[in-house]
């Protein structure tokens, strides 16, 4: 077991160099003790996310390792910023979560900001979390002995292949349901709109009865007005008649045309199947269970100071910079392990955009 540097824990956070003061056994007796002091409180789970620096994959992991040896369940949020992961704890009910970040410290460094119970662990209260890791050091069994600890490693890999079954199970259900019920609220739309299309023809159908009989009886004056002989001084009121009434047949032949039209576009519509087209709030990304698109923050509005940096461009996203923030935003998931190093190299906060549709 790790000697514990008592320079790492600072007012606000837990926070040195990586492999030096800051090593994957120092996280995971920190992580020990935060599920202890979570279970005294009543807590369920802890929810863990990290940054996008090198290390931290092998430090979230070694922090995880240590909550669940508390006995207490340490939810993986991923690679995200700081206030995601508080967003996370919030979400996901369980008011405690540990961001592992380095904030604006150089690569080499990386840390802990954590949260219990929904109160912020700080001054004082993280000193009594280095007490209570010297505890938890001292008062730790000897007795497994190297076939005990391997069989309760074993044990503890097992049980973790099956939560991890289960996760995947319930991610399935999860999406089976998500798209169960956009299936139906497609079907509900398309539903109404068969109704409406229907209502419409009714009223077309009739409107074309009604326009049809009035042109059949105008076309019936044009041609009594037609076959009338001059009438000498009447002439010109005869002529004025035939052009009135022939704007009158033009108008209706127009409506009479556009109408048909419409019914053979309403019949069209009420012949079209219902086909269910998945959204994109029904598609998560296989295996990650991560919602296709999602955000890890807001995206930046029209008033945001966004402008490109003279730095050399990254080899994969955008890179922006916010103010004095930087973000290296990429659009797929397969590039996430390539944009962490780029964005632990930039210093840049690490975030998913969504593409325009």
């Amino acid at each position: 077991m790790s000697q514990l540097p008592a320079e790492i824990f600072k007012a606000y956070d837990i926070r040195g160099i990586v492999n030096k003061s800051l090593t994957a056994d120092v996280v995971r007796q920190v992580g020990h003790a935060l599920g202890s002091l979570a279970v005294e409180q009543g807590q369920k789970a802890i929810a863990v996310g990290r940054d996008g620096r090198l290390s931290g994959p092998e430090l979230a992991g070694a922090l995880m390792d240590g909550i669940c040896a508390a006995g207490i369940d340490a939810i993986d949020v991923g690679c995200v910023p700081t206030p995601l992961t508080y967003f996370a704890a919030y979400e996901l009910g369980c008011n405690s979560c540990v961001s592992v970040t380095g904030s604006h410290n150089p690569p080499d460094y990386n840390g802990l900001k954590m949260v219990i119970g929904g109160t912020t662990l700080a001054l004082e209260a993280i000193q009594d979390l280095k007490k209570r890791i010297e505890a938890l050091a001292a008062t730790a069994p000897s007795s497994l002995g190297p076939t005990g600890a391997s069989s309760l490693l074993a044990s503890l890999r097992e049980i973790e292949g099956e939560l991890s079954a289960l996760r995947r199970g319930l991610s399935t259900v999860e999406n089976q349901a998500r798209e169960a019920r956009d299936r139906e609220e497609q079907r509900q739309t398309f539903d109404k709109k068969i109704a409406d299309t229907r209502a419409s023809l009714d009223v077309h159908i009739k409107e074309l009865e009604t326009k049809s009989a009035e042109l059949d009886e105008t076309e019936k004056i044009l041609a009594e007005i037609a076959a009338a002989p001059p009438a000498g001084p009447k002439e010109k009121d005869r002529k004025a008649a035939q052009r009135r009434y022939g704007d009158t047949q033009q108008q209706l032949k127009s409506r009479v045309q556009r109408l048909r039209e419409l019914i053979d576009e309403g019949r069209r519509k009420l012949d079209e199947p219902f086909e269910y087209r998945p959204s994109t709030s029904a598609v998560t990304s296989s295996g990650t269970g991560r919602p296709a698109g999602a955000a890890f923050v807001p995206a930046a509005g029209a008033d945001d100071d966004l402008r490109a940096p003279t730095d050399p461009l990254p080899s994969v996203g955008r890179l922006v910079v916010a103010g004095k923030q930087r973000y290296l935003g990429i659009q797929r998931w397969e590039d996430l392990d390539v944009a962490e190093q780029e964005a632990a190299r930039l210093s840049a906060h690490l975030v998913a955009e969504v593409a325009a549709p």
